[in-house]
């Protein structure tokens, strides 16, 4: 029982050790923001006589909107640091020693369940 319990605890170690040592390519990246550049500046051509004067606000949105959504995945690409976005580890790895303490601590009583 206390093997399979270090062998989960093992696993996923290893399983968030994986994710913070792999990270994602520089030029995947690169590209990734040319694209959201290129994508952001055809959209002036393309609505730019349907919306008329209107097309610099909704250029200006939509750019806004996936250049958020461009920064929010630099942020979650490594979830593991001390930014205040990060997984909170320490209070975590606080909780799971106070809790693997009181686990330990405990001593049960067999006196009640000896045969009379």
């Amino acid at each position: 029982m206390y093997s399979k319990n270090l062998n989960s605890l093992i696993e996923g170690l290893t399983g968030c050790e994986r994710i913070t040592r792999t990270p994602i390519p520089l030029a995947y990246s690169i590209y990734l923001k040319r694209l959201i550049l290129i994508y952001c500046l055809s959209l002036t051509f393309n609505f730019g006589q349907d919306l008329g004067f209107s097309t610099a606000i909704f250029v200006g949105l939509v750019s806004f909107l996936l250049l958020g959504v461009e920064e929010i995945a630099n942020e979650i690409e490594m979830p593991f640091d001390k930014d205040p976005n990060d997984l909170p580890l320490d209070q975590i790895c606080e909780n799971i020693m106070q809790n693997s303490e009181i686990v330990i601590a405990f001593t049960p009583d067999f006196s009640s369940f000896q045969s009379k």
